[in-house]
């Protein structure tokens, strides 16, 4: 069992909890967002069959 603090990708972000704390709040922001927008992609893509500009 691993402590949370010291896992490697805790909560999916792929960095130690403690160093994802240290973040500031503008670039958690902006790595959901980017998370988001690569999540809806092939979406888009479908619906409007072409590359988005995101």
């Amino acid at each position: 069992m691993s402590d949370s603090a010291y896992d490697d990708n805790w909560e999916g972000t792929g960095m130690r909890m403690r160093d994802w704390m240290r973040l500031p709040m503008a670039e958690k922001l902006r790595r959901a967002i980017a998370e988001q927008s690569n999540a809806m992609r092939p979406v888009l893509r479908r619906a409007f069959n072409r590359e988005p500009r995101l």
